[in-house]
């Protein structure tokens, strides 16, 4: 395909969204939305703001590590198959512990360190 080919398809698209028509706006609130299906794909207009509901309980999450001043994040290589005993590992205690959650790797990480530097 030449140059000029390409700049052609090019400029008839262009063309073509130029004198595209808008789609009629639709008034939201006349059209009663159904309780059993999800809502609808349409955006509300711009003009309008979020209704927020007052006593709605804001989601308070706790504050990672990630976003702490508490940690620093630092990498380390080693093989890929140890990584993979060590993560099932902590599965298999959290599994004969009946824990919901397994330990985090940077947990186990963090007390091997501390254990190496007190001795």
């Amino acid at each position: 395909m030449s140059k000029d080919e390409r700049a052609g398809k090019l400029k008839g698209i262009f063309d073509a969204v130029k004198t595209r028509v808008s789609e009629p706006e639709l008034d939201m609130e006349s059209q009663p939305e159904p309780e059993d299906e999800q809502p609808s794909a349409i955006a509300p207009k711009a003009d309008t703001e979020p209704k927020v509901e007052v006593d709605s309980p804001k989601r308070v999450r706790a504050k990672g590590k990630r976003s702490s001043s508490d940690y620093k994040q630092v990498s380390a290589y080693i093989p890929a198959s140890m990584h993979l005993q060590v993560k099932q590992k902590l599965l298999r205690e959290a599994i004969a512990a009946s824990d919901a959650k397994p330990k985090e790797f940077s947990d186990l990480v963090c007390e091997l360190l501390a254990d190496w530097l007190a001795r």
